[in-house]
């Protein structure tokens, strides 16, 4: 699960303020996928490969944290974006329990670097 704290506080699809933002990957479901897919086809994109696409991850984010897609494109700035893409690739790509080795991994790499 990531979590994101926001400098500023954004209003969630139910209108609530919000000052950060949950990924929890465990909530994505398979009509959730689908759903981010056919957004994507609606709109002319190719989904060959949604797991690596920008726009299909930050779909997901969406409907899991409970926030516009246009909401979180104007929050976030790139680094939070990023993570929050590579949170939802990860997990696509390797499931919920290699994600997060994966993920503990890179964390003690870039500890041991500081």
């Amino acid at each position: 699960m990531l979590t994101i704290k926001l400098e500023n506080t954004i209003k969630n699809k139910k209108g609530e303020e919000v000052k950060e933002i949950v990924i929890d990957c465990s909530k994505i479901t398979g009509r959730m996928m689908i759903d981010a897919e056919t957004m994507l086809l609606t709109k002319g994109i190719q989904t060959q490969d949604c797991i690596m696409n920008l726009q299909y991850q930050l779909i997901l984010a969406s409907k899991i944290s409970g926030i516009a897609t246009s909401v979180l494109y104007e929050a976030l700035n790139a680094n939070q974006l990023y993570q929050i893409a590579s949170e939802i690739k990860f997990f696509m790509m390797l499931g919920e329990q290699e994600a997060q080795e994966k993920k503990e991994n890179i964390e003690s790499i870039i500890e041991s670097t500081k």
